[in-house]
């Protein structure tokens, strides 16, 4: 019983795979064309697989040989790593500034020693430095006064056009002027009456006190007569006190 179900399970599959066989008969068939081309191709290839075999055994010798140069190699290679390890391990990872002496760079203290130690001034000539005779060259002499246009000052236009074209009376406050302020303020409010000044109203007045008067002296010959004088302006007169006054009056302050 145990047989018959097992063959009532096999048969379907079995049917399966007979159908599915027949369903590929054309597709081996067509593998058959397929594997005779294969077929041709390998025995083209076979004399030159031959030939190779030939070819490697005749190196065999020689691969054996080199097989005993690499396991050398191998050892001197091992030998090295373990140098490259000990140096890499002595080595210093990052080198900081100031972190060698002079001595640990090769030719610096000779390159120094060579070297001018302080540059005075006046001690190079314009040769000395590179390119500055040629850019002396393309300068200009002299700049005479209106030798430049106001396009070759940086920021003179825009500065100009910041500024107030014409500054009118009573255009600047006090602030405005440098210093104004602090020179006001060290003058006095209003002008006092002191010694030999007197002031009424708009009038300032000054006198002089010329002291007492001294002993006559002893009066000399008389002289012959002099020509008669001229008539006296007294507008002139009056115009030279005037001025005579203001001038004493300005002295005295």
């Amino acid at each position: 019983m145990a047989l018959q179900g097992r063959l009532d399970t096999e048969e379907p599959k079995t049917s399966a795979l007979q159908l599915l066989t027949t369903s590929h008969s054309s597709q081996i068939a067509s593998n058959d064309d397929n594997i005779t081309t294969l077929q041709g191709r390998l025995d083209a290839e076979e004399p030159k697989t031959s030939a190779l075999q030939l070819l490697t055994a005749s190196h065999t010798s020689q691969i054996s040989s080199n097989d005993d140069d690499i396991l050398a190699l191998q050892g001197n290679v091992s030998g090295i790593n373990v140098s490259l390890s000990s140096l890499s391990e002595s080595k210093q990872d990052v080198i900081e500034d100031g972190g060698l002496s002079i001595a640990k760079t090769a030719n610096l203290q000779s390159s120094l020693d060579a070297k001018q130690n302080v540059i005075a001034e006046g001690d190079l000539n314009i040769s000395n430095i590179a390119e500055l005779q040629t850019s002396l060259n393309a300068k200009q002499d002299v700049i005479v006064d209106g030798g430049l246009s106001i396009a070759k000052t940086a920021n003179l236009q825009s500065s100009l056009d910041a500024k107030q074209n014409i500054i009118q009376n009573g255009g600047l406050s006090i602030a405005k002027t440098a210093n104004l302020q602090t020179s006001l303020d060290a003058k006095q409010d209003e002008l006092t009456a002191g010694n030999n000044i007197t002031i009424v109203d708009n009038v300032i007045s000054t006198s002089v006190d010329q002291g007492p008067q001294g002993e006559q002296g002893i009066q000399g010959p008389t002289g012959p007569t002099g020509a008669a004088g001229a008539l006296w302006d007294t507008t002139l007169v009056d115009s030279q006190i005037e001025e005579l006054t203001l001038e004493a009056l300005t002295r005295l302050l």
